[in-house]
């Protein structure tokens, strides 16, 4: 993924946070899972989310994310005006958190998975030997912690 424009393209839904500093983390961390993933933003489009339904399912990988968003973000939105300040929803959160919910799904592609993008591969085991986080803040004076987003420290690539 080379520029913001494409990442756009592939995740629209980034311009749903208001919190610039969120917006760019949750980008940056996109873009650090693609640049050492064997699947491109192509890929993400192209793939199944799963292969648990057969090789029928058209749904793919990114149909599947951005509705998880969407769902989450409408979510959001209902919670708040059924529940106004008793029980407020960060939207900023919530919708970095759904799109970061399966990130790390780039570097653990099962290999059945991978097969149908790289017919031909044959698995490499990687120590990435780093863990890349992103601490979401809950937006009031005091930061909270509310979710971490992590890669493994081990896993399986396919070249």
């Amino acid at each position: 993924m080379s520029n913001k424009k494409e990442l756009l393209e592939l995740w629209p839904e980034l311009e749903w946070i208001s919190n610039p500093d969120l917006q760019q983390q949750t980008a940056d961390t996109w873009e650090l899972a693609l640049s050492k993933s064997v699947l491109s933003a192509d890929d993400l489009r192209r793939i199944p989310f799963t292969l648990l339904c057969g090789p029928d399912l058209q749904v793919s990988f990114m149909d599947h994310k951005r509705a998880v968003v969407h769902i989450a973000r409408e979510s959001g939105l209902k919670m708040n005006e059924f529940f106004r300040e008793e029980l407020p929803v960060n939207m900023d959160v919530l919708i970095a958190g759904a799109i970061l919910a399966d990130v790390g799904k780039l570097l653990e592609s099962p290999e059945k998975l991978l097969e149908s993008v790289c017919p031909d591969s044959v698995p490499v085991p990687v120590s990435l030997g780093e863990r890349v986080g992103l601490v979401l803040s809950s937006g009031s004076t005091v930061t909270k912690t509310v979710a971490v987003v992590s890669f493994p420290l081990e896993s399986t690539i396919v070249y």
